[in-house]
């Protein structure tokens, strides 16, 4: 049961991103709470100066909705 324990824990630590922060389980159950969480992260390590040594990171970006306008001909 001890094993079991350290299994999961082992297991839960691992599922954190190195890069971003994000942790797919609390995503699962709060998104709002992973997208804080992320943001803390991102912002820690802004404010570390080793940061400035790494190779910068090469997250992906959602796109911008884009407004489509009503291009209608008015004969």
């Amino acid at each position: 049961m001890i094993a079991e324990a350290f299994i999961k824990i082992r297991w839960r630590v691992h599922m954190v991103c190195r890069s971003c922060g994000f942790d797919p389980v609390v995503y699962v159950k709060n998104p709002k709470k992973a997208a804080e969480m992320v943001t803390e992260y991102m912002d820690r390590r802004a404010l570390d100066p080793i940061a400035l040594l790494r190779r910068p990171l090469n997250l992906p970006t959602r796109p911008l909705p884009v407004e489509k306008k009503n291009v209608s001909l008015k004969i």
